[in-house]
C-alpha cells in the first residue's frame, strides 16, 4: 500500500506543483468518484486513482494518512509548518483514552492543524462531537473532505481563535498542540470573558491557546495540552498565567516530553500537562503525576510508539487509576 502512497507523490514531485494542493485535488476526485461512481475524463494522477477507488475503505483510509503523513515530514513541502508527529498523536491518544474511558464525549482541538490527532481521537474513543479550529484555508478544506470519506462528526472552521474567539463550555475534552515561541499582534487579540489572562498582557500564542481551551472546556472537563517545555519555569507572564491556571484548574499530571519528539518539525523541548478544569463538587486529587521521559530518544526510522516505553504504560496506569477515583 505504501507503494501506492509512494507513486502519488512522485507524480506530483515530477509536476513541480505543491504536495499539499494536489492531494487536495486527489480528495477532490475520490469524493466526486464515490458520488457518480465513474472517474471523469481529464482526471489527475489516473494510476493512482484506479488502484485506490476499488481498494477497501479501511486501506484507502491508510494509504491517505501516510500520504499527508510523508507531506507533512517533507521541510520543503511544509515550510517549518508544525504539525503533530505520530508519536505525539500516538501519545495524546493513548493518555485520552485513560481520562475518558468508555464515555461518550465531545471534542475539541483548537490549534488542529491537518487532523491527524483528532481523527484518531475519533477512532479511540467514544466521540459524538468534535470542534477543529485551524487558520490555513488548504488545511480546514483537507479536513473537512477526509471527514466526509471516513464518514466523521467533525465540525471543521478556519478560524483564528484569538481574534475571533471560542464559545464557552461546551466540549468534554480539549487536546491540542501550542504553537511553539509564537507571538500574536496586539491588535489581533480580541479576549471575551477570558478565563486565565484578566489583567495580563501578553502576545505569547502559546498562552493565549491556553486561555481558549479553559475556555471552551465544560467544568469537569480535561485539557490535554503539548506546550513548550519553558511554560514550567519561565517568569513574567508565563508565571502569572500558571498562578492563573491553579486557580481554574487541577493539574492532573506534568510530563516531559522525549525531547526529539517534534523532530522533523522543530528541536524544543516540550511537555505535557493533563488539567481539569475546576467544577462545583470535583474533588481535587490528592497528587500531581510527574514523569519525566525526556532521556528516551526516538527512533524515526524504527517509528517508536509510547507503548514501547514501560514507564509511559505505567503513566498510563497512574492516570487511570486517578480517574477511577473520581477524580
Amino acid at each position: 500500500m505504501e507503494q501506492l502512497g509512494f507513486r502519488f507523490l512522485d507524480e506530483v514531485r515530477s509536476t513541480g506543483k505543491d504536495y499539499l494542493s494536489e492531494f487536495d485535488v486527489l480528495l477532490d476526485q475520490i469524493i466526486s468518484y464515490k458520488k457518480g461512481g465513474v472517474l471523469s475524463q481529464g482526471v489527475q494522477y489516473p494510476h493512482v486513482m484506479k488502484e485506490l477507488i476499488f481498494l477497501p475503505s479501511i486501506q484507502q483510509n491508510e494509504i491517505l494518512e501516510f500520504i499527508l503523513r510523508k507531506i507533512t515530514s517533507s521541510s520543503v513541502s511544509m515550510s517549518g509548518e508544525h504539525q503533530d508527529t505520530e508519536f505525539v498523536t500516538e501519545f495524546f491518544s493513548q493518555i485520552a483514552k485513560h481520562v475518558v474511558g468508555n464515555r461518550q464525549i465531545t471534542i475539541a482541538d483548537i490549534t488542529s492543524g491537518l487532523g491527524f490527532t483528532q481523527r484518531r481521537l475519533i477512532n479511540e474513543l467514544e466521540v459524538t462531537e468534535a470542534i477543529s479550529y485551524e487558520l490555513k484555508e488548504v488545511f480546514v478544506r483537507i479536513q473537512q473532505k477526509l471527514a466526509l470519506l471516513l464518514d466523521l462528526n467533525v465540525v471543521a472552521e478556519q478560524r483564528n481563535i484569538v481574534s475571533e474567539n471560542v464559545d464557552e463550555s461546551v466540549v468534554d475534552l480539549v487536546v491540542y498542540s501550542a504553537p511553539i515561541a509564537g507571538k500574536v499582534p496586539a491588535a489581533d487579540i480580541n479576549l471575551d470573558k477570558s478565563i486565565l489572562l484578566g489583567e495580563i498582557k501578553t502576545t505569547e500564542v502559546d498562552l493565549l491557546c491556553l486561555d481558549r481551551a479553559m475556555k471552551i472546556v465544560k467544568p469537569g472537563g480535561h485539557v490535554l495540552t503539548l506546550l513548550s517545555a519553558g511554560f514550567l519555569f519561565k517568569g513574567g507572564s508565563t508565571q502569572k498565567v500558571r498562578e492563573s491556571l491553579l486557580k481554574e484548574a487541577h493539574v492532573k499530571a506534568i510530563i516531559t516530553m522525549p525531547s526529539n519528539s517534534l523532530m522533523p518539525y522543530a528541536g524544543v523541548s516540550t511537555c505535557m500537562l493533563l488539567l481539569q478544569k475546576k467544577a462545583v463538587g470535583l474533588v481535587k486529587p490528592k497528587d500531581v503525576i510527574m514523569a519525566d521521559f525526556s532521556h528516551v530518544k526516538l527512533d524515526r526510522k524504527l517509528k517508536t510508539s509510547p507503548v514501547d516505553i514501560n514507564e509511559f504504560n505505567e503513566l498510563c496506569q497512574l492516570i487511570a487509576g486517578g480517574m477511577n477515583h473520581g477524580n
